[in-house]
């Protein structure tokens, strides 16, 4: 036998689960709006508190940076000076900071658009690298932009010029200084290179002291931050030192007439003979008249007549040099020598 027990079921209406709903958004929108100022200051003091604590643990670190030009075509040339690197300034927190290298930026100066000469503004492009992705990261460069001058470009040649700086030892000279080569190629700005007395500089070499000739691998200088240099960037400058020469210029009136017959006597007639001289300064302080020996050999001459000898010159010192005698070949005119008449008793 099976007892059945009937309870009493309530079924719940639409309309009674819908008072129930709204009860229970009723609740949710009491328990927000309770208190509900005090919950807004706290959400904002919340959110700033965060901010600060995330920005007051921020390091800064600042990296020098060159950078690529890209594009640009090979028949134009920048021809104003652009700084060579720029500053990338980084804020984050520092171990963030101590993993980054100079090349996780590749900043670059894209100029692939530009095909007219003309002045323009250009802004950098730069990687931002994948560890610098929170709220916090920051990256500053400076400069974010340059003005750039667009120019066709040239090419030419033109001579090298020695800079060097120093005093010889006393008593030394410089005689000549010899690059090779003499001209070097270089490209730039066609406006610039159109300058006929543009030349290009070495290094400066010191000579202080110097008293022996010698050589020196150099490099070069542009003379201007827009122009380069094809090809080799040293050269060879030799220097000739030499003892530091004088000149000085004798005239004689008397020439001395060497091997001439007694029965003759001879008279020259494009007298004064003016002798240039070149030697040691030091040398050439104390030569005196004396130590220049001016003579003619006149053992050919046999007959009375006009003649034509060349000078000959002999100093006493052998490290100085004539450089020139005028006239060089004398005039002269041989006589026979008066006989004396015998005197009376």
């Amino acid at each position: 036998m099976k007892w059945k027990i009937k309870g009493n079921k309530k079924k719940i209406s639409g309309q009674d689960s819908k008072n129930l709903d709204i009860k229970f958004f009723d609740r949710i929108k009491d328990t927000i709006s309770k208190d509900f100022n005090i919950k807004i200051i706290c959400f904002f003091l919340a959110i700033v508190t965060y901010l600060l604590i995330g920005f007051s643990q921020r390091s800064e670190r600042t990296f020098s940076l060159n950078y690529q030009i890209e594009g640009l075509k090979d028949y134009y040339i920048i021809s104003n000076e652009i700084p060579d690197a720029l500053r990338v300034i980084v804020r984050d927190k520092q171990n963030i900071l101590d993993k980054l290298t100079e090349t996780d930026f590749n900043v670059r100066l894209d100029l692939s658009d530009i095909n007219t000469v003309d002045t323009y503004k250009v802004g950098f492009k730069w990687d931002v690298p994948k560890s610098l992705n929170s709220f916090f990261s920051s990256i500053k460069v400076i400069p974010d932009t340059l003005y750039i001058n667009i120019e066709e470009q040239d090419e030419r040649l033109i001579p090298v010029q020695v800079d060097y700086i120093g005093d010889l030892q006393a008593g030394y000279e410089i005689k000549q200084i010899i690059t090779n080569p003499k001209e070097i190629r270089i490209k730039g700005p066609k406006r610039l290179l159109a300058n006929k007395s543009m030349h290009i500089k070495t290094e400066q070499i010191n000579v202080e002291g110097e008293s022996n000739s010698f050589i020196r691998y150099v490099g070069l200088v542009s003379p201007s931050k827009t122009v380069n240099i094809i090809g080799t960037d040293k050269i060879e400058v030799s220097f000739d030192i030499r003892v530091e020469s004088a000149f000085h210029t004798w005239t004689f009136r008397r020439i001395i007439t060497n091997n001439l017959n007694k029965q003759f006597q001879v008279e020259i007639t494009n007298l004064p003979v003016t002798v240039r001289l070149q030697g040691p300064k030091n040398r050439m302080a104390t030569l005196q008249r004396e130590d220049i020996v001016l003579s003619v050999d006149c053992a050919n001459i046999i007959y009375p007549g006009q003649y034509d000898y060349p000078v000959n010159a002999v100093l006493a010192d052998e490290n100085i040099k004539i450089i020139s005698i005028k006239p060089n070949i004398l005039q002269l005119t041989v006589k026979d020598r008066e006989k004396e008449e015998p005197s009376n008793p």
